[in-house]
């Protein structure tokens, strides 16, 4: 099997989700969204494609590193309190900066063509 399939292969059925700038409500609320719709989509009919959902540790300086925070463990529905811990994810902005602490605010340079 050559490497750009194995990749896919590792890849299938995962996200990763991650923030750009300083904590505020709405990158929070907006996080938070992406748990829920997640969870919806995993009780709904059906299989979601969804098998499991990460967090980028330091935005995509992290995710170039590997690292990444399980997601899932944090917001289990079937844990309880995790639906407490959403919703405060919704309204606390310093939660998600310990989540998902210290966003990185890396530059995008224009593409080079030939």
């Amino acid at each position: 099997m050559n490497n750009e399939k194995q990749a896919q292969d590792i890849l299938r059925g995962n996200a990763v989700v991650g923030q750009s700038g300083g904590p505020t409500a709405a990158i929070n609320a907006t996080l938070a969204g992406v748990i829920r719709g997640v969870t919806d989509l995993r009780r709904g009919r059906g299989e979601c494609p969804i098998r499991h959902l990460y967090g980028m540790k330091n935005g995509v300086d992290g995710l170039l590193r590997g690292e990444l925070i399980d997601l899932d463990l944090l917001f289990d529905p079937a844990v309880v309190g995790s639906e407490e811990n959403l919703d405060t994810l919704d309204v606390d902005p310093l939660l998600g900066a310990r989540l998902l602490p210290a966003p990185c605010r890396r530059p995008v340079h224009p593409m080079r063509t030939p």
